[in-house]
């Protein structure tokens, strides 16, 4: 089984750099072809939901 170190020389050759880029391009295609077949009609959540903050002490 290979440790960490040798995973991560194998993955510096240039056999192993360009299938990182070619993954990496794969993924940001795939990510804009599900946006687009999402559609004007659905909305996409950006932010997160606003929550209240309480205090975390009650002023006396």
């Amino acid at each position: 089984m290979n440790d960490l170190a040798s995973v991560t020389q194998a993955m510096s050759t240039p056999k192993y750099k360009g299938m990182l880029q070619a993954l990496t391009q794969f993924r940001d295609q795939a990510a804009q072809e599900i946006v687009l077949q999402l559609g004007p009609h659905r909305k996409l959540r950006l932010h997160r939901l606003r929550i209240p903050r309480r205090p975390l002490l009650s002023p006396k």
